[in-house]
């Protein structure tokens, strides 16, 4: 075995050629089982990359998470956690990105001030507008900054009518 082969156990292999011809899991985890059945096969990177018609990157970076595993994978060599393991392991990672910029509880007190009726409240209308609504939020201080676009998104998303 060079460095760049890896191994699999009986076990992984069945799981691994289930995923790879599964018509309801996802096509990057097909895709990254079969990378690693090609690979565990014997076969080259190179036949990989033409064979799947995916980049080096791609086949490098899953044989790289599969080797990252391996040591996880004799922990725990029962079948039953095995499959889940393996779909752990061909699954994209968590990104991070930009964190919400609105809490859900401020959320949830503007789609409440969207059940209320304006009057009710002393506001000289009897119907919400998405401007009308953002300003009051911004009044209440409920947000600091809020555009009626984003309130406008905020009651589609609920399914919330204006009163």
């Amino acid at each position: 075995m060079t460095a760049e082969d890896i191994s699999t156990s009986a076990t992984q292999k069945q799981i691994l050629l289930k995923l790879s011809r599964s018509t309801t899991c996802q096509a990057s985890i097909v895709q990254r089982a079969k990378i690693i059945l090609l690979k565990s096969e014997g076969h080259s990177a190179y036949y990989i990359v033409k064979s799947l018609r995916v980049t080096w990157m791609t086949v490098r970076k899953w044989l790289c998470r599969w080797r990252d595993y391996e040591p996880k994978f004799l922990e725990k060599s029962n079948a039953s956690n095995m499959q889940s393991m393996i779909i752990d392991c061909l699954t994209d990672s968590c990104r991070s990105g930009r964190p919400p910029r609105f809490t859900p509880e401020e959320k949830m007190h503007i789609i409440k001030l969207a059940c209320t009726q304006p009057k009710t409240l002393g506001l000289p209308f009897t119907h919400w507008s998405t401007r009308s609504l953002a300003a009051e939020a911004k009044r209440r201080n409920i947000v600091n900054e809020i555009s009626h676009d984003r309130v406008a998104v905020f009651l589609k998303s609920s399914g919330t009518k204006t009163s």
